[in-house]
C-alpha cells in the first residue's frame, strides 16, 4: 500500500511560529496549484493508495470543493481505495459544518 502526503501551503497570512512552506495567495495561483496537483496525481505509480493526508498551510482554507477535486482525481485514475484513511488539516477559522459534510462524503 501507498500513502501519499499532499501538501496545500496557502494561508491567510504567515504564522510567526511557522517553519512550513505557507503564504497567502491569489485566487489565481490557488487555481494554478490545483491544476497541476491534479495532473501530477496521473504520475502516480500504480500502487493503491490507502492514505492520503492533506497538509500545509492550511488546507481548510484552500477551500473542501478543491479537495475533493483531488481526491475525485486519484478515483479517477484507479489509484484510491475506497477504504482509504483520509486526513486534512483544518483551521476552525476557516472550515464551515458545510465543507465537513462534503469531505465526509
Amino acid at each position: 500500500m501507498t500513502g501519499i502526503y499532499i501538501h496545500i501551503p496557502f494561508c491567510v497570512r504567515k504564522c510567526n511560529y511557522c517553519a512550513f512552506l505557507s503564504f497567502p495567495a491569489d485566487a489565481d495561483t490557488r487555481e494554478l496549484y490545483v491544476q497541476q496537483l491534479i495532473k501530477e496525481t496521473g504520475r502516480f505509480p500504480r500502487r493503491k493508495v490507502d492514505t492520503v493526508y492533506f497538509g500545509g498551510g492550511t488546507p481548510s482554507f484552500y477551500g473542501a470543493d478543491r479537495i475533493v477535486e483531488i481526491l475525485d482525481e486519484l478515483k479517477l485514475n484507479g489509484n484510491l481505495r475506497m477504504d482509504a484513511e483520509i486526513t486534512v488539516e483544518c483551521n476552525p477559522d476557516s472550515i464551515s459544518y458545510n465543507a465537513l459534510k462534503l469531505l465526509h462524503e
